[in-house]
Parts: structure tokens; sequence; C-alpha cells
């Protein structure tokens, strides 16, 4: 579903690639942890694979698509395959949380009560639809966390990329969205989920990929006991 192959990426105002030589894969129902210290080549990372940047070196596919020199119109099928879940959340202040989870279906054409039907599910999922009116701004960080999580899930994503998904919430919710991540990838989507938390390293065994200074240092599959081992590369 994910492939890189040798990618690279070299911003102008950068002496030293913010990505080098990176090669790996995500298939289908796969859940991937992405950990490394600040500054590792996350976010740039996260930023190639769902289309808002271009690696400099090598070959991105994304569900069987090039990225590397790809028109306008084959980054937008890319997109449309692809959920994200932002770290700053990026939620529409003058929408309601039904607008924002449902204005990705509104622009593919779907019917109304069609998109009625799909935020309500995901709102349910998420423990939101007592909040659907309400205002982003009259949400606590954790829900905004749970919105943003609901949209990136409304169109049933075959990849879902998700930048510290439980950064705002406390350990009972950070369980609440890990569980609902994990029914995704159950339903098929390969999921990318980028963290610091050394605990959901630990609680969760799925596959690890561990970044540093543009590398990746470490891929782990299955248990492990020492998570601060890969966080520091």
């Amino acid at each position: 579903m994910i492939q890189l192959f040798h990618v690279t990426k070299i911003y102008q105002d950068s002496d030293a690639p913010a990505l080098s030589d990176v090669s790996l894969s995500v298939e289908k129902s796969e859940f991937v942890f992405l950990t490394g210290p600040s500054g590792a080549g996350k976010t740039t990372l996260l930023r190639l694979l769902y289309g808002a940047d271009v690696c400099t070196r090598g070959q991105i596919l994304m569900a069987g698509r090039n990225l590397q020199n790809a028109s306008r119109d084959v980054v937008t099928q890319v997109r449309r395959d692809v959920g994200v879940v932002f770290q700053d959340f990026k939620l529409i202040a003058t929408r309601t949380v039904f607008d924002n989870v449902g204005l990705a279906l509104e622009v593919r054409g779907l019917r109304r009560v069609e998109v009625e039907t799909r935020v309500k599910a995901v709102l349910n999922e998420v423990g939101l639809i007592h909040r659907a009116h309400a205002m982003p701004r009259r949400l606590s960080g954790g829900e905004q966390q749970r919105v943003a999580l609901a949209r990136a899930l409304v169109s049933n994503p075959r990849i879902l990329i998700c930048d510290e998904p439980t950064g705002n919430l406390d350990h009972a919710l950070s369980l609440e969205v890990m569980g609902i991540l994990e029914k995704a990838a159950m339903r098929g989507a390969a999921v990318v989920c980028a963290t610091h938390d050394e605990g959901l390293l630990r609680q969760h065994k799925h596959r690890v990929l561990a970044l540093d200074r543009g590398r990746l240092v470490s891929d782990r599959r299955g248990a492990f006991d020492r998570a601060a081992d890969l966080v520091s590369g």
C-alpha cells in the first residue's frame, strides 16, 4: 500500500538532508508506529506520504500510484485514498463539527443523506455525536483531536496517516483513539502513526519504524521491551 525506494529529501535552506536513503513498505491492514527524536524526519516523511511535499530523490508509491513528478490529478487521486490526522488539527473555525467532518464527502459529490449517515456514524465511533453542532472553539483540545480523527476516517481511507494522534489526550482517551485506529487497520487501512509516546510503543505491539537524523535506523516487528531505545535512535 505504501512503498518508499531510497527516498531522500533535502530542503534548500538546510545543510543536512531531512531524510536520507529511506526505503520501507507498509502493507494493507498493517499498523505501524513511526518514532524518533525531535528533528529525526518524522514530519517530513508524513508530508511526503500525503503529497504535501515531494522527495528530492527516490520513488514513493501510494496505493500503486507514483508520487514522484506526479500530475495534479494523480496527487488528487492519491489524497482521496489517504486520511490525515494533523497534530494541529486544522479544523475550519467557522464550520460546525458536523460540517468539518462531512466536508470531504461533500466535495466528492455524495448525496446529503449519505453524508449525514456517514458523518453521524463516525462521530458516534469517536464519542462526539453529542457535539455535532458545536463550533471548534467550543471544544476542548481532546475533542478537537477526535474531530480531526473523525474527519480522517469518514471517507474510509485505504491509507491513514496520523501525526501524534494521542498527544492532547489523557490515558483513557488515548486508549480509545488507539482502538479506533486499530479497527481502521482491521478494516483494511494501512496505518502510519507518528508518536513520541513511549507508553503507546510498549502497550501496543505493532511494528515500529525509528528515524534518527533522517535515516531509518530501526524496523522492529512484534513485542519489544525497551521502547526508549527506539525513541533515542
